[in-house]
């Protein structure tokens, strides 16, 4: 598995990773290889953080449904042991 960077969003504390597009190789191909583990060509990527919603547009999305569009809201009846400072506690 690939893996990059770990880096958190200050504002939900999600880990937004590399995203991969990948095309399976063929058996005959798989079964070639000295490990027999060789299964997918990586053919794209795109990082995590293009990948994933701003703050703005989630609370635009938000907003379109006539939901809350304070993220602190977003899990009804979930207790922070701190609330993070963007929740406004």
């Amino acid at each position: 598995m690939l893996k990059d960077r770990q880096q958190w969003r200050a504002v939900d504390h999600q880990n937004p990773r590399m995203v991969y597009v990948v095309r399976s190789k063929p058996r005959n191909q798989v079964l070639d290889d000295e490990l027999r583990s060789d299964f997918f060509e990586v053919v794209g990527s795109l990082e995590g953080g293009k990948a994933a919603q701003t703050l703005e547009q989630w609370q635009a999305e938000r907003a379109a449904a006539g939901a809350s569009r304070r993220i602190c809201e977003k899990w009804p009846g979930f207790r922070y042991l701190k609330p993070p400072a963007y929740c406004g506690a």
